[in-house]
């Protein structure tokens, strides 16, 4: 999404396509426009930090700072998902991106079957190989 809108902002892409107007809770077309620049330059940050603490987060072996990670990392991307909210993206934009989320989740439970399952001798990594 943050790509697509992205895309919006620098005129390669049409704004209508990526938004749904909704003048019952007060999102107009020209609201969104005026929102745009912020949400987006907030949300690329919000993201970034948001990887970084995963990545410090998967480090961490001490329990309570796990625990306080993982609240941080709730918090900005709750606050992702309201600044993308107000952005009103289409539902097939969001669908698309479900999709694509699932995609990987199956391939990363995939790859975590073959590295359970797998040993450390040449052979098991030839035959592991192979299965990709």
């Amino acid at each position: 999404m943050v790509s697509t809108f992205g895309r919006v902002r620098a005129g390669q892409l049409a704004l209508d396509p990526a938004i749904d107007v909704v003048t019952s809770v007060g999102l107009s077309r020209e609201e969104i426009l005026s929102r745009l620049p912020h949400n987006l330059r907030t949300l690329r940050k919000i993201l970034k930090a948001a990887a970084d603490d995963f990545k410090v987060l998967l480090r961490t072996g001490n329990t309570a700072a796990r625990k306080r990670l993982r609240r941080g990392l709730w918090r900005r991307l709750r606050k992702a998902v309201h600044l993308a909210e107000e952005l009103s993206p289409r539902i097939d934009l969001l669908e698309r991106g479900a999709d694509l989320l699932q995609h990987d989740a199956t391939e990363m439970a995939d790859l975590a079957k073959q590295i359970d399952a797998g040993g450390r001798s040449a052979a098991d990594r030839e035959r592991r190989t192979r299965q990709v």
